[in-house]
Order: structure tokens, then C-alpha cells, then sequence
């Protein structure tokens, strides 16, 4: 992808892009949270809805639309508020 001579930027870009790449922390352009972990146990039948780790890999796709999960809130716990990404780690 980049040219041989180990220039900044790469054979192919997007239109309208001719800048060299710049090297930046991910941190620096992102913020990451952990949250408190919930599981099948904590599931209650009215609450905040949740999105559980193990769905992520059985019932979502690329897009999560609707939740049907929801539970008690815990302490410290991270509340989206749209349009983050989910990064399963």
C-alpha cells in the first residue's frame, strides 16, 4: 500500500485526499471506556436497554437498531448517547 521508498503516503487514496498521513496516538482522536460487564443474570424486564457482549457476536451485525435487553443500572456504568462505536475486545 505505501510506496516502496517508505513515504508517508500511501499508491491509493480517497478523492480529495493528497496530504502525507500523520502518526497519532488513536487516543489523541478517540475516547475509550470500559464499562461494568452485565450478563444473562442481570437481564430484568424493565430498566436501561444493554447491549450484552455475547450478542454482540450472535444477533447484531454492522448496525445495532434495536435492543431487547434491559437491566438495572449499575454504579460507574457508561450510558451512550448515539452513533459510538462498539469495539468487542
Amino acid at each position: 500500500m505505501f510506496l516502496a521508498n517508505g513515504a508517508n503516503k500511501p499508491k491509493h487514496r480517497f478523492c480529495g485526499f493528497t496530504d502525507a498521513w500523520k502518526h497519532a496516538p488513536l487516543g489523541n482522536i478517540a475516547n475509550f471506556s470500559e464499562w461494568n460487564w452485565y450478563n444473562k443474570k442481570d437481564l430484568s424486564d424493565i430498566g436501561i436497554p444493554i447491549i450484552l457482549y455475547s450478542r454482540l457476536y450472535t444477533k447484531y451485525e454492522t448496525l445495532v437498531n434495536n435492543v431487547d435487553a434491559t437491566v438495572d443500572m449499575k454504579n460507574n456504568s457508561v450510558i451512550p448517547t448515539g452513533g459510538e462505536d462498539v469495539v468487542p475486545a
